[in-house]
């Protein structure tokens, strides 16, 4: 892991291989080694940078409140101090979130786009109170009985039978990360702006992929998701739930090598 200082923030990242750079976003209470599988698969083609989030892994904790438009407001600032003059990024659900942040407050440098286990829309008011007890719940009781909890519903009910290593591994992670960041990190989910219509805003090549049995975001707002972008690839992948990058990862790492071939980044 390497750390560079961006907006105001001691970020670290992981920075391999080589050729066109395609960034790698992670999801909530969660660090960049989720993409454990697309690195190791994709890094002999390109270069891949795989941040921490702001308090987040191994990136320095936030000490001010925290929204997606701040966060977002990091990736840009980081792909400016590395002076990548283009690149493609993925998002994984709140890295979804602060991928589409920045393509409609930054686009320049983003070739394309690849939206996982995510949606363009605002939590609805029972979606919010539920995130705001479970804040309060972190903070009293700490992230250790949160990710006991919350990381089986983050996989299909199949793949979690067969697989309890990946269950908890990712259990793992979310017990190490501090409970007054992931409270913070959750307020910043629940108070995110829709933004549902401004997608055809966006007119880079896209790709939106989702599973069957996420219990986290219904598969009809993937499908939304990627009819209201321009120039989108829509991949629905059977049996698989909300950790489509671990649960399915030689899918997700094709259709992100096809992503950035499409794109134009080899020119």
């Amino acid at each position: 892991m390497q750390s560079t200082l961006a907006n105001n923030l001691r970020i670290s990242y992981l920075d391999v291989g080589s050729g066109p750079t395609l960034i790698l976003l992670h999801g909530f209470s969660l660090d960049h080694t989720m993409w454990e599988n697309q690195i190791r698969l994709l890094e002999k083609k390109y270069r891949i940078i795989a941040p921490d989030l702001r308090g987040s892994g191994l990136t320095g904790n936030s000490f001010e409140e925290v929204s997606i438009q701040l966060m977002a407001d990091d990736m840009s600032a980081l792909i400016n101090t590395l002076s990548l003059k283009s690149v493609a990024i993925a998002g994984f659900s709140m890295g979804g979130y602060i991928l589409l942040e920045m393509i409609l407050r930054n686009p320049r440098t983003i070739r394309a786009a690849a939206f996982l286990s995510t949606r363009a829309s605002a939590d609805s008011i029972e979606g919010m109170k539920k995130r705001e007890e479970q804040m309060i719940d972190i903070i009293n009781r700490g992230t250790k009985k949160f990710a006991k909890k919350f990381s089986p519903e983050l996989f299909g009910e199949i793949f979690a039978k067969k697989n309890p290593e990946n269950v908890q591994k990712i259990e793992d992670i979310i017990s190490k990360q501090s409970p007054e960041n992931v409270s913070k990190l959750l307020n910043a989910i629940r108070l995110r702006q829709d933004h549902s219509l401004r997608l055809q805003e966006i007119n880079i090549p896209c790709a939106v992929i989702g599973g069957t049995e996420d219990r986290l975001i219904p598969k009809e707002d993937f499908q939304e998701l990627n009819n209201c972008l321009q120039n989108s690839t829509f991949h629905l992948l059977e049996h698989i739930g909300h950790m489509t990058p671990l649960e399915s990862p030689d899918s997700v790492s094709f259709i992100l090598d096809e992503l950035l071939q499409n794109s134009g980044m080899w020119i």
